[in-house]
């Protein structure tokens, strides 16, 4: 049963596959020529969305974010064997407990054969207290794959995509500095941005890219850059 619903799983893989390549693939232009020549509609409000997220930088944020969610296959991987190995464990403790009950009553029957084998009581004991032993292993596993994924949702991935939008932010006050501020502003940016390391290099960096933009009146470049606070402004003069 399962082999057949990864066959049906892939055939609908390689049916989605062929339906994009013969419908859409090397026809991205033709269909963007459409979409502008469309009046209102839902599909046409969602272009215009794409075009002003590309502006803001969110397509950087959203590769980003994408590339998260596939990362999240491996936390989701462990979570899914952890509760196999689990319900696998619980499911041989309970034959194991319900042999060991049968065998119990066998021995308490007085009608029983005499030469009922010790032996297998002392095994099933054995496997009893082998699963108890794999228990707390399972257990550690599951909880570290659930850690894990958490992790990935509500800590890696939010601070991925800050980092993503801190790049297209950086990169695009660099190029618009570049056509207002003078060569030894431009170099001395140049060589603070290669000193950062820490955080009092990075604040220095941040309030020089502060004082460019308030000389040249694009302070709003830098708005996300003043993790510390408005720096304090320098003598112009």
């Amino acid at each position: 049963m399962s082999f057949n619903v990864f066959l049906l799983s892939i055939l609908a893989s390689l049916i989605g596959a062929a339906i994009y390549a013969f419908f859409l693939s090397n026809r991205e232009d033709a269909i963007r020529s459409c979409i502008v020549r469309s009046g209102k509609g839902w599909i046409k409000r969602r272009y215009v969305r794409i075009f002003i997220h590309a502006v803001r930088g969110e397509a950087t944020a959203a590769d980003a974010r994408d590339l998260t969610h596939i990362l999240l296959i491996y936390p989701i991987m462990m979570i899914s064997v952890g509760w196999s190995l689990y319900y696998s464990h619980q499911s041989a403790t309970e034959d194991v407990d319900q042999i060991i009950v049968r065998v119990e009553n066998l021995k308490a029957d007085e009608d029983a054969t005499p030469d009922t084998p010790e032996s297998i009581e002392k095994e099933l004991h054995q496997a009893r207290t082998q699963l108890d032993f794999r228990y707390p292993q399972i257990v550690t596993f599951l909880i570290f794959g659930h850690l894990w994924f958490f992790w990935m949702v509500f800590i890696r991935q939010p601070f991925v995509v800050f980092r993503r939008r801190f790049a297209h932010e950086l990169n695009r006050f660099l190029l618009r500095i570049q056509g207002l501020a003078s060569k030894n502003e431009l170099a001395e940016l140049a060589q603070l941005e290669a000193k950062v390391q820490d955080q009092q290099s990075a604040t220095e960096y941040v309030n020089k890219m502060a004082s460019i933009a308030r000389r040249y009146n694009v302070e709003h470049l830098v708005d996300t850059f003043l993790l510390w606070g408005e720096p304090a402004a320098e003598n112009d003069a």
